[in-house]
């Protein structure tokens, strides 16, 4: 691997959260490790615009993977489950999720300490059924 790319990756809640950093460009990639879970969304808020996909359906099936690329950022997201809430905070070598114990509203939350002001970011998902797609270059890679 080039020494200007770094590879990252951690399991938490049924979830795999896979990072890859070159130079200043940061790509993720969040999915699902099992087939059935709890129901979980994942949000993030980028410019101000909280979005958010569900990981599990209220099912508990798979559902989508969700993807990130940005740059100059350490993203942030919020993951809700049926009866936890997370943080996961993207950091430049290292992949934290941790508990959220204090009671909070989720928007709030989301738009304070989840908010990416990178001027190029972007974040998508496509739904698991449609995913048999390989992935664009350097997703690809993760």
């Amino acid at each position: 691997m080039d020494k200007n790319r770094f590879k990252v990756s951690t399991k938490s809640n049924d979830i795999e959260f896979k990072m890859l950093r070159e130079n200043k460009n940061c790509f993720i990639k969040i999915e699902p490790i099992t087939r059935v879970s709890n129901p979980s969304i994942l949000y993030t808020s980028i410019k101000n615009e909280i979005h958010g996909w569900e990981i599990f359906d209220k099912n508990g099936t798979e559902s989508n993977i969700v993807y990130f690329k940005g740059s100059n950022c350490k993203p942030r997201f919020y993951l809700k489950t049926k009866d936890n809430q997370f943080e996961i905070l993207f950091d430049t070598n290292k992949i934290n999720v941790k508990s959220i114990l204090k009671k909070h509203k989720a928007e709030n939350y989301i738009k304070k300490n989840c908010n990416c002001k990178s001027k190029d970011a972007s974040c998508w998902a496509t739904a698991i059924f449609y995913s048999k797609r390989h992935d664009k270059p350097l997703f690809d890679e993760m």
